[in-house]
């Protein structure tokens, strides 16, 4: 999902989907679903919290000035709505079954 930041005005994604049960593969562990999602984390991000968020998503959640500038209007509205809420902020959610991991998602803020 792209948008354009009402104070950088650039268009930048702030929600990614990386779905792999609709692939003719067969679906990624964990490990290989976090290297195909690397290529839109941030360079500069770093890893603040893991968790299991329920039985089928392990949420981690990253902290990246990169992203903390590109997305500033998106930060400064979200501290409007929540105080806690911090710049740079970001979730990668694994969702996955028993056969694998399902998909991948990456965005902005914190809530799952």
């Amino acid at each position: 999902m792209y948008a354009e930041d009402d104070v950088t005005k650039k268009n930048t994604a702030n929600n990614i989907t990386l779905s792999f049960e609709a692939t003719d593969s067969r679906w990624r562990t964990a490990e290989e679903a976090l290297h195909d999602s690397s290529s839109v984390i941030p360079s500069d991000a770093v890893k603040v919290k893991e968790y299991t968020d329920n039985e089928v998503r392990k949420v981690f959640q990253y902290e990246s000035k990169l992203l903390a500038d590109r997305l500033k209007g998106y930060y400064d509205f979200a501290v409007t709505l929540d105080p806690e809420s911090k710049p740079g902020i970001f979730i990668v959610i694994l969702k996955h079954d028993d056969s694998g991991i399902i998909s991948v998602v990456v965005g902005a803020g914190n809530n799952p």
